[in-house]
C-alpha cells in the first residue's frame, strides 16, 4: 500500500488534485500496480538479457525519406493557426499562470 506522503508527492508531480473516495481508489490501484511490479522482480530471469525479445520483436519499416506536407497544407487543415504556427489552447497551468 502506498502511504500518504508518497500519494501526495505523486499527486503533486502529476500536478492532479484527487480527494474523498477517488482518492482511496487511487492509493489502492497504484498499490496493485505496485504490487504486480514485486511479483515481477521475483522472477527467475537467469541469464536472459534485460532487453531481451525487444529489438528481436520489433518489426519497423525502412526509415526512407518521403515527401512532407507543404506547410500551408498542414496549417490549413488546422482549426486556428497563425502564419508558421498550429495555435493549440493551454492545458497546463502553474499556480496563477493562465
Amino acid at each position: 500500500m502506498i502511504d500518504d506522503a508518497t500519494l501526495e508527492r505523486m499527486l503533486g508531480l502529476a500536478a492532479l488534485e484527487v480527494e474523498g473516495e477517488a482518492r482511496a481508489a487511487l492509493r489502492r490501484d497504484l498499490g496493485r500496480v505496485l504490487d504486480s511490479m514485486t511479483k515481477l522482480r521475483e522472477a527467475e530471469l537467469g541469464d536472459l538479457p534485460p532487453t531481451y525479445g525487444v529489438a528481436e520483436a520489433a518489426r519497423l519499416r525502412p526509415d526512407e525519406p518521403t515527401e512532407g506536407l507543404e506547410r500551408e497544407v498542414a496549417l490549413g487543415a488546422a482549426p486556428e493557426a497563425t502564419d508558421e504556427l498550429f495555435v493549440v489552447p493551454a492545458v497546463l497551468s502553474r499556480g496563477g499562470d493562465q
